[in-house]
């Protein structure tokens, strides 16, 4: 097992950033002569891998419910079930060794701090106002007809801890998500009637997600917004090499389905399978 640390994570806490603005509703193409077809085909594939990753981000969510004394009762899908790390109090923060859970390894860290910003060696139920998690996650996906190395990092603060409140709230951002994704050809004809390989290269914007205070049992989210802006090559021996952009946003409502939109199409999400079916007209 490789043996990473994040001794190198930002002692401080993070401060939330704002949300990324969303770009306009039409797929960008680097070149003119990419059809209609390929560009609402290559939305498809874009909308199944944002699909995926929001299905982590709420894994993560609920994984770090465990650094405040929230049993689990077993490991989640690429993330083993928390455990507590030792203090470090030059970097003021929780530092942890990789865990791996099957293809996927990760490293993570995290603080507490009070309500004057003040670096905690231990989460308070009355002291504690805030906390940052820091996660880096390596691995390869595969699932019925798509496969793929992925590589992503999240930088999550959480507020609202303090007092009687019945919610918290997540803002945070990946700066490096890199993903190598391969698709097996889909039916007998159209753009995606054959097999494509992408390389899919963006960020992250975590904003205002709302969850059940800590003391209070877990639900889906039921406010907030995730943005991923996706730099995109697709190849394949029909098309040839075409690169665009895309940007997806998931909005959250409280329910396990959720909205969907990659530059304007909408989808329907299941944040317990992660799977993304696309709204007919």
């Amino acid at each position: 097992m490789r043996n990473r640390s994040i001794l190198r994570a930002a002692t401080a806490l993070t401060t939330v950033l704002s949300l990324a603005a969303c770009g306009d509703n039409t797929p960008t193409d680097s070149s003119s002569t990419v059809s209609a077809s390929v560009a609402a085909a290559t939305t498809q594939d874009v909308a199944t891998v944002a699909a995926d990753a929001a299905k982590e981000d709420v894994e993560t969510f609920k994984a770090n419910r465990g650094a405040f004394g929230i049993a689990q009762l077993g490991d989640f899908e690429r993330f083993a079930a928390w455990a507590a790390c030792p203090y470090d109090a030059t970097a003021k923060r929780f530092l942890c060794f990789e865990k791996v859970r099957g293809p996927f390894a990760t490293t993570r860290s995290y603080a507490f701090v009070d309500q004057a910003g003040v670096a905690q060696s231990a989460y308070s139920v009355t002291t504690t106002a805030a906390a940052n998690f820091k996660w880096a996650m390596d691995g390869t996906i595969t699932k019925n007809k798509w496969s793929g190395s992925v590589s992503r990092s999240r930088d999550l603060t959480v507020s609202g801890l303090l007092g009687a409140n019945t919610t918290i709230t997540i803002n945070g951002t990946s700066s490096t998500e890199r993903q190598r994704t391969k698709f097996a050809k889909d039916g007998a004809s159209g753009a995606n009637a054959v097999d494509r390989e992408y390389q899919l290269d963006g960020s992250t914007v975590i904003k205002d997600v709302v969850t059940p205070a800590v003391r209070l049992p877990d639900a889906w989210p039921a406010s907030g917004t995730i943005t991923r802006t996706h730099n995109v090559t697709r190849i394949d021996a029909v098309n040839g090499t075409k690169s665009s952009t895309r940007t997806s946003v998931v909005t959250f409502n409280g329910t396990q389905t959720v909205p969907l939109v990659v530059n304007g199409t909408a989808f329907t999400l299941d944040l317990a399978t992660g799977e993304a079916i696309r709204k007919t007209p």
